[in-house]
Formats: structure tokens, sequence, C-alpha cells
């Protein structure tokens, strides 16, 4: 017989077992379970006992302790002790010759080779498409197993094969459990696929483990429309959703929308939650839309509208429809006109649809005082097209004579005639200037020929919301003659405001005839109106100034209005884009709040007035964020 030994490198240990205990015929354990390479010492409690290898009871050679003869057979006594070490596999039976036979007075040790067991606890993993799975195990050694075992993923042909990775892939097991794991995509849909970690040692032993099922559920919901299309202050018909889980998925999947315009809202009835349950596998829900006020456009690709739906543990789902606001803006290039009493003037204003809406709208115009009047230079302006190609008009004013000096509101009102309607205020500023002469100066003013008149007082106003810089000066025949006016402070007064100087005049006679001659005296001032700068922001990624052809640079006075003109062709180039006041390091951007365009597509204008002066900068927040650093501009204001 060719024997094989067993390398066994774990510690060995000894099991002890009791001959006659009592002074019963027997072997106290009868059974004893060791690892290959321990040793087994029996004890003799009893006496004349032999412990010899063998079914009984014949003697197979391998071990026979405390036989002291075999015809008739004797054995030792108690406090007697041998032992045997197991260097092979097996079970090896035992029996005492001297009782063994008549008194059944046998036992038996099994000696168990290395081995380790492969355990995984939880045989089935549930996860979301997308997500890894894990699972993890132990690999535990038997009889002082100690050599490397390496793990793979073994799956069934009739699976759907997915990518498995075992971590680490070579273990050496543990008697406490050497912990590993096992990796799993779990793809894109919902299904179950099976496998088995297969561990094979540097020995060449093998074991699998359980069947392994990794479960993939998931939830969706379908029945959104690809297009909502809202007025700007409504709320949409319901969209029917319908919420579903697969595969046996069960949980709470909440509704949200992202992405929503300002003033929208969205709503779920009768709840933002759905419940799936084994019983309950689908949930409807009512979508609605709720606008407010809503700035009109078609809101699509980056700027498109989402519903989302999450449950704890899982990636959200997230799916996109376009937001069709028809609309239209009412814009005023001039808000504010500034005239004297008896003048007029004309705002110059544009519509633009937006959202593709199409319609005639009608104009009017108003004030609150019944000496200043305004109207519209056309009837009804027709508007249509989803390129929302702008119209201008214009709005005239009138006042008169006797209008009083100050700012007057004109309401200029556009009108669909189904209640969509649009209002701006542009300022109608009435200025004017006034001299009077105190009552105190004699007239006519005696004076000798060729000696100053004694100062005569009087006062300078500026009537109205208006800072005009007052020009002095005197006429008539002893002017023309050779006399002349000394003013003081000077000829030139800057009253601000609604505000008054008082002035002296002294009149040098110097060479003019005597007699009595009329001295006329005049106040004049330069009116000069807020100018509108258009800045086009065109698609090559540049803000560029219209007059100058500057890029990214703008010059005007204070009161003037600056506009910006998204310059794509609407469903050509549409690319969206802001005017942001602030600065902006490299791609960091800061807004400060002056102005904000928000982001728009063409076509679209946004206008700002400054009302003071300094060095405005500003930046596209769309694309200097994105590397397009010569999306910044500046606004230089000057005092006129």
């Amino acid at each position: 017989m060719l024997m094989l030994g067993l390398a066994v490198s774990a510690q060995a240990k000894t099991v002890h077992v009791q001959v006659g205990p009592n002074n019963a015929l027997i072997f106290s354990p009868a059974s004893v379970t060791i690892n290959v390479g321990d040793t087994v010492e029996w004890d003799w409690a009893g006496n004349n006992h032999t412990v010899t290898s063998g079914g009984c009871c014949s003697f197979n050679g391998l071990f026979d302790l405390g036989t002291k003869g075999t015809s008739p057979p004797t054995g030792q006594n108690a406090g007697f002790a041998a032992s045997h070490t197991f260097t092979q596999p097996g079970s090896f039976p035992y029996f005492c010759r001297v009782h063994g036979s008549n008194f059944g007075m046998t036992g038996s040790v099994t000696a168990l080779p290395p081995d380790y067991s492969i355990s995984i606890p939880a045989s089935t993993v549930t996860a979301f498409p997308t997500q890894t799975a894990t699972f993890t195990g132990l690999l535990t050694t038997q009889s002082g197993y100690n050599s490397q075992v390496s793990l793979s993923c073994v799956q069934p042909s009739t699976t759907t094969q997915i990518p498995c990775t075992p971590n680490p892939a070579n273990v050496i097991p543990s008697p406490g459990g050497t912990a590993f794991s096992v990796s799993l995509d779990s793809g894109l849909s919902a299904g179950n696929s099976q496998f088995q970690v297969h561990a094979v040692g540097s020995d060449g032993t093998k074991h699998d483990s359980q069947v392994l099922t990794l479960k993939v559920v998931s939830f969706d919901f379908s029945g959104l429309s690809s297009n909502i299309t809202i007025g700007p202050s409504a709320t949409s018909a319901a969209d029917a959703l319908t919420v579903t889980g697969s595969n046996g998925f069960s949980g709470a999947v909440t509704l949200s929308c992202g992405n929503l315009p300002a003033n929208t809202t969205c709503s779920f009835s009768p709840s933002n939650v759905a419940q799936i349950t084994p019983t309950t596998p689908s949930v409807n829900v009512s979508l609605r839309i709720t606008t407010a006020q809503t700035p009109g456009g078609v809101y699509q690709g980056a700027s498109a509208v989402s519903v989302i739906a999450g449950t704890p543990g899982a990636p959200d789902l997230t799916k996109n429809f376009t937001l069709t606001v028809p609309d239209y803006t009412l814009a005023v290039a001039n808000p504010l006109i500034t005239v004297f009493p008896g003048s007029g003037g004309t705002f110059n204003a544009m519509l633009t649809s937006s959202g593709g809406f199409s319609g005639s709208i009608a104009i009017t115009c108003g004030t609150s005082d019944a000496t200043v009047q305004c109207a519209p230079s056309a009837g009804p302006i027709g508007l249509g097209g989803a390129n929302g190609t702008p119209r201008n008009f214009s709005v005239t004013f009138t006042t008169t004579a006797g209008t009083q000096a100050k700012d007057y509101t004109a309401n200029i009102q556009a009108s669909d005639g189904n209640g969509l309607n649009h209002t701006i205020a542009a300022t109608i500023r009435v200025v004017d200037i006034d001299i009077r002469v105190s009552p105190s100066v004699p007239s006519p003013i005696n004076v000798a020929q060729g000696n100053p008149t004694a100062p005569a007082a009087m006062i300078v106003s500026a009537l109205g919301n208006w800072s005009p810089t007052i020009t002095l000066s005197c006429s008539g025949p002893a002017i023309t003659a050779g006399a002349s006016c000394v003013f003081s402070p000077g000829p030139t007064l800057t009253p601000g405001p609604n505000g008054a100087m008082q002035v002296s005049l002294v009149i040098l006679t110097k060479n003019a005839p005597t007699g009595q001659s009329t001295v006329m005296l005049t106040a004049s001032a330069p009116l000069i109106n807020p100018q509108v700068a258009r800045v086009n922001i065109v698609d090559a990624l540049y803000f560029v100034d219209v007059k100058t052809g500057q890029f990214g640079n703008t010059s005007v006075y204070v009161g003037d209005t600056v506009e910006w003109d998204w310059a794509g062709v609407p469903g050509i180039y549409a690319i969206p884009h802001t005017t942001t006041s602030g600065k902006c390091v490299g791609t960091n951007c800061t807004a400060n709040g002056n102005w904000d365009s928000g982001k728009n597509s063409p076509p679209h204008i946004f206008p700002h007035t400054f009302s003071a002066a300094g060095d405005f900068p500003y930046y596209c927040g769309v694309h200097v964020p994105l590397g397009y650093p010569q999306m910044e501009g500046a606004v230089h204001v000057l005092v006129a």
C-alpha cells in the first residue's frame, strides 16, 4: 500500500480519551474528531484494558497500546497513559483486546484532512440599474489549512452575463474566517442574474459557493408629454403619468420638477409620492404646470423642464419635456424724455413675441394730467411666427405752456384682447428755468452816466427734476451802446433740481447815452435728453457696441440707457446668453446685483438705465464660466 504524507504546518494539538472510567467498560469519549497531525492520548482510569487499532476485534497493525500479553489478552491498569499521532486522514476504529468482543468496548478516531469552507450568508442582493452590488463572504480554514485560495465568478450560460469581480482575488483562509467581497455591475435594466463563487486552492482543492442571485429592480414613469404649452399666468391641462415598478420593486417613488422657469410651479395629484407594492405595482398621478407671470419663451435643450422620480438608495430617474409659454414683451428704448412746457416728444417702443405667440396687439397710452397727452402712432400691431420678429412703433406726447415743471408718468399698455396685457411706465420730464428780480429793486434804475448801478438782487431757479447749467446774459440798446452786465457770483449757475440761487446784477453804464433804456435779462440752459446705446450679443461669443464697433466697451452719459440685443438668428443660431453686472477672475464670476438679464435666447432685448457715473463691468453668466473670457464687457458712464 502506497502511503502519502500530508504536510501540516498548523500547530498540532492533543486530545485526551479516558479508558474504563468509573470501572465502566467504555472509552470516554468513544468517538473523537481531530485534524491530521493531532495526537490522541488515552489515560487509563480502569484496570486490565488495551487500546488496539482495528475493527472489533482484529488488530490491523497501526497501534496496540497497553497490551501485556495476547494469550489470554491482558492490559494495563489505572494510571497508565499512551498516545498515537495521526498523520493520515481517515476513520480509525479501535477496541480493547480484553473486553471488546464480549462487552463491546470500542472507540474511533476521525482525522480530517486540511481544507477550507466558503460561506456567503446573503445569497440574494437587490440593486437598482447602473448600481454596483456587493456580496460579502468568508473563507474559513479547516484542519489547519493555510494555502492561498484563488477566487473567481462562474455564471451559468443561461443567465445574463455581467461583470463580476472578487476582491481580493487571492485569499488565505483563517480559523475565524477571512473576509472577501464580490462586486457586480447591475446593468441598465431590471432582471435576475445568478452566479457562484469558485474557489481553487494552491494545493488543488476546489469549492463552490451556493448559487447567488443579483436581483435588479427598477421603477419608471410614463405618459409625460414631450411639449406642454401654457400661457404666462395659467395652469396646464393634466398630464396623466403612470409610475410602475419592475422585478418586484417595492417602495415610495417621490416626484418633483427640475429647471422650472421663474414664477413657475408644478403639482402632482393626488400626491407627489407613489407607493409601489407587490399588490399595487403601478400608480396613476396627474401632473400640472402653473405659471404666474412666467417669462415667455420655449424652454428646451439646456433650459428644458424635467420631471424627476426618486426613491431612497436609487439613482434619480429624470425625463425632460419642452415647456412653451407663448407671450410677448413690451420695451421702450427711451423711457425718459425731458422737455420744456409746450413741447412734445416721441417714445420709441418695440413688441417682441416669444414662445410662438401670435396675435393682434392694441396699444394705448394715458397720463394723470390733462395738460399732458400721449397716443400711439399706429393701430393694432400684428405679431406672429415662431421667430418672433420684433415690431417697432412709437408713442407721441404733447404738453402745454401751462404744464407744470415736474415728472409725469405715461402708462403705455399693450393688450391682445384675451387678458394678456403688458404695461410699461415711461417718464415725461417737464423742466423749466425762472428768473425773478427782487421787488426791492427800483424801476427804473437811475444812475449817472459812466457810473455803475447799485446791485440789483434776483433769484434764478431750476424748475423740475433736472440739474441745468444756466447762463445769464443782458441785451438792449444800452448794452449795444457799450454798457455791460456783471453777475455775482457769476454768469453761469448750477442750482440743482428744483433749486434756486441768489444773484446780484450790476450794470456798468460806461459810454451808454443818457436817457431811459430797457435792459433785457435772459437765463438760458441747454436741454439734453438721455440717449440709448445698443450692444449686440453675437453668437461668435462677443459683446459689440453697435455705434463704435468696439468689443466689450461702451461709453454713455448719466441718464443714458444701454440695450443689449441678442443678435442671433432665431431658429438657426439660438445660443443663450446673459448680461450680468459683476466681475470675473478666470472662470469664477461674482455678480454685484446692479443688473441681470437672466438667461435668454434670441430674439431678446434687455435695457438698463445708468443713473450714476462710473465704470460698470459685466459678463455672460453662461459662457465665461465655460472658459470664454471674451464674453466680458464694461459700460463707462460719464457726467454730461
